[in-house]
C-alpha cells in the first residue's frame, strides 16, 4: 500500500506524522431519523463497527511497516469537542474545539495517532465528521507545518482552472472569501 509505504517513509526520515480518516455520511447511507431528537449524521452501531475495523486495519498496515500507531476515536481523551451546526449543511455536526495534547505526545513519544472521524456528541449520539474539516482542524490545533489530503475530490482549483498542488495558509483567506475554497459548516 502506497500511502502506509509513504508514512513509514516521512517517520523514519523522523518526521511527526498524525493520521485523520473516515467514512463520508453519504457512503455510510445516514439519514435524518425521524426522531425530533435525531441528528442527521448519527450512525448506528454497524457503521460505528466499520470505521473502527477500518481504523484498526490500518493501525495494523502501520505495524507491519514498523511504524507504531495508535488508533484514536475523536471524542478519545477528550481530544475534541463537538456541536450541532446547520442541519441542512453537509456535515451536520463539527467541531467546537481540538485539544492537540494527545496527538503532540503520541508523537513526542515516537508514535503516530491515527484518527478517525467518529465521536460521541455530548447528547449521547455517535456522530460522523467531515473528515477533511477535521483534518484541518486537528492540524490548525497541532501547529502543524503541513497538512496532506489523500482525496477523492478534485481539490482546489486556481482561477484558471488548474488544481492547486501547494496552498500557502497566508493564501487560504483570499481564496475563501473568492469562494474557491468550499466551506462546510460555520468556521470554527
Amino acid at each position: 500500500m502506497k500511502f502506509v509505504r509513504a508514512v513509514a517513509d516521512l517517520f523514519q526520515d523522523a518526521h511527526s506524522v498524525a493520521i485523520v480518516h473516515g467514512r463520508h455520511g453519504e457512503s455510510v447511507g445516514v439519514t435524518l431519523s425521524e426522531s425530533e431528537n435525531a441528528h442527521p449524521h448519527m450512525l448506528p452501531a454497524a457503521e460505528i463497527a466499520k470505521v473502527e475495523t477500518e481504523n484498526r486495519t490500518l493501525v495494523a498496515a502501520l505495524g507491519r511497516a514498523r511504524v507504531p500507531a495508535l488508533g484514536l476515536c475523536t471524542g478519545d481523551a477528550a481530544m475534541c469537542e463537538i456541536r450541532r451546526c446547520n442541519p441542512a449543511s453537509p456535515c451536520g455536526v463539527e467541531v467546537a474545539s481540538m485539544n492537540s495534547r494527545w496527538i503532540q505526545t503520541i508523537c513526542a513519544n515516537g508514535g503516530v495517532p491515527v484518527i478517525c472521524n467518529v465521536a460521541l456528541a455530548p447528547w449521547g449520539e455517535h456522530c460522523l465528521l467531515d473528515s477533511d474539516r477535521l483534518a484541518a482542524d486537528c492540524a490548525k490545533a497541532w501547529r502543524a507545518d503541513a497538512l496532506i489530503y489523500l482525496t477523492s475530490v478534485d481539490g482546489v482549483r486556481n482561477a484558471d482552472g488548474s488544481t492547486i498542488r501547494w496552498l500557502d495558509i497566508s493564501h487560504f483567506d483570499a481564496l475563501r472569501a473568492k469562494s474557491e475554497i468550499p466551506t462546510t459548516c460555520s468556521a470554527s
